[in-house]
């Protein structure tokens, strides 16, 4: 038994190469012309990695994938930034995605360039701006007092979404999006309603009796403006918290609509390797077994590229050793009908192109069953089936063919 599992163990070291295989495909994309690879489909089953030239001042770019079906799912996206000391015109992006074979996909390219700090001062301005704008207009003079024209809620959403239409274009160097006002805001504003409710009590020219406005000091209107000024100064702050990260501006969008995926050939695959059959013994120490190579074909149970792990590395094969066996009393042990055994199996992969297989295997004693002219002879009484184990390497029956389906 150790020889047995020795020689498997041997075998396997033997086919650890074929593993070194490419696990990524380099594709080039045509700024230009806004195509892949010359115009070739892209290959499926394979992470990528994106190459090409892109414009002189981009500082960053991002790809994204979607399926060309009319949906606004975003698949996967992935960024390249240029780094300190780099003027090239090339970019290359790793795209740990694997695209499904006879499909079409859409490509997004945004191309960024990084503010200059004038371009950032007129930036914050303008969203100052329409901040300070939305606030005041956000309450009316109602006789002496004010009144609220929007409630809480509608004003904090709306003020978000003021600045995320101002940043529409832009982008966080550390690909955080703005996430929003504070409670700070939320509270400042919680302020401003209680100071204009609490108005309905105070005469066309009086003075609020309470600790903000007592006769003498200052009026309603000054108190209610110096509110909306602190509420300003906080939106402000955040905003400006916000920005002072370095911030990219979108200079350019490609796009890149219904492309296709290589076209799947099929499924099966060359299964070669080496195994152990388990040919009798009632004990551990009388344990009767022979090895050879054998060769199979085998079917997965899933798609690798999109179905789940557990099945796509589990496949079902059978095929035929190449060499017969000896039993214990020296007598040639080979397979019914064709002179050689055959088995049935399940195999699973330990690595992209190794798998362990383990099944059953058809036995017979040589001379037992025969083929003349056309005609086959069979003794049932001197078949077996017995238990096997191996290991493998799976080669694709059309190149590329794993790659693609």
């Amino acid at each position: 038994m150790k020889n047995m599992l020795r020689s498997l163990i041997t075998a396997s070291l033997g086919l650890l190469p074929l593993i070194a295989y490419a696990q990524f495909k380099v594709v080039e994309y045509d700024y230009a012309n806004a195509y892949f690879n010359n115009g070739q489909d892209l290959p499926a089953g394979s992470k990528l990695i994106l190459t090409g030239k892109m414009p002189v001042q981009a500082d960053w770019i991002e790809a994204e994938l979607y399926k060309t079906n009319g949906s606004k799912k975003l698949l996967f996206s992935s960024t390249w930034k240029r780094e300190t000391g780099d003027n090239g015109l090339n970019f290359r992006m790793p795209f740990h995605y694997e695209l499904h074979s006879n499909t079409r996909y859409d490509f997004r390219f945004f191309f960024y360039k990084f503010l200059q700090t004038d371009q950032k001062a007129e930036l914050t301005s303008d969203l100052h701006q329409s901040l300070d704008t939305y606030i005041d207009q956000s309450f009316a003079p109602k006789g002496s007092r004010m009144k609220k024209l929007r409630n809480q809620h509608k004003v904090i959403s709306d003020l978000n979404a003021i600045v995320e239409d101002g940043l529409t274009y832009t982008r966080h160097s550390r690909d955080d999006s703005f996430s929003g006002f504070s409670d700070l805001v939320k509270d400042g504003f919680a302020q401003i309603e209680r100071y204009t409710a609490d108005q309905k009590n105070v005469s066309d020219l009086g003075f609020k009796q309470d600790k903000d406005a007592v006769p003498g000091s200052s009026s309603s209107a000054e108190i209610f403006r110096a509110k909306i000024q602190e509420l300003k100064d906080i939106i402000h702050m955040e905003l400006d918290t916000y920005l002072k990260q370095p911030q990219l501006m979108q200079i350019e969008l490609k796009e890149v609509i219904g492309y296709e995926t290589d076209k799947a050939s099929g499924a099966l695959a060359l299964n070669v390797g080496y195994g152990g059959v388990l040919l009798g013994g009632k004990s551990l120490d009388q344990l009767t077994y022979g090895t050879s190579p054998f060769v199979g074909i085998s079917l997965p149970l899933a798609n690798r590229t999109y179905g789940p792990a557990i099945l796509a590395n589990t496949s079902l094969s059978i095929g035929v050793f190449t060499r017969n066996f000896l039993s214990a009393d020296s007598s040639e042990v080979s397979g019914p009908v064709f002179g050689r055994p055959y088995f049935m199996g399940v195999g699973y992969n330990l690595f992209r192109f190794i798998k362990i297989n383990a099944g059953a295997t058809a036995l017979e004693t040589r001379g037992s069953s025969s083929i003349t002219e056309g005609s086959a002879s069979l003794d049932p009484k001197a078949i077996s089936i017995r238990p096997f184990i191996g290991i493998s390497a799976e080669i694709d029956l059309w190149m590329g063919l794993r790659e693609r389906r």
